[in-house]
């Protein structure tokens, strides 16, 4: 695995779904793996990825102490060797050229 992207999400399932979806539909020369870190959400269930292919986990029940945390246990369940932090915005050719960039 060459990359782990890790979202925090906190009450925010409608930016989450649309950077996953974003994310699958540009990043296609890389192998990679979404984590998103549901960071305690009063609105968890409504974003629910289960039919969301393979390089999609989803880790509920986190206890909220702040987003450094989060990212921080994203960065422990991670299984790729470069780590992105995603703050729900990258380039539209996806984020094959960022990766590149990154392992320089």
């Amino acid at each position: 695995m060459e990359l782990s992207i890790i979202m925090i999400n906190y009450n925010t399932p409608e930016l989450t779904a649309q950077a996953v979806e974003s994310i699958l539909k540009t990043t296609h020369q890389v192998s990679y793996e979404i984590l998103v870190m549901d960071n305690s959400s009063e609105r968890d269930k409504e974003y629910r990825p289960e039919a969301l292919p393979a390089p999609v986990k989803v880790f509920y029940g986190i206890e909220n102490k702040g987003f450094g945390n989060a990212c921080n246990l994203g960065a422990e369940k991670a299984e790729g060797s470069i780590l992105l932090f995603e703050f729900r915005h990258h380039s539209a050719r996806g984020l094959s050229g960022q990766k590149s960039c990154l392992s320089a």
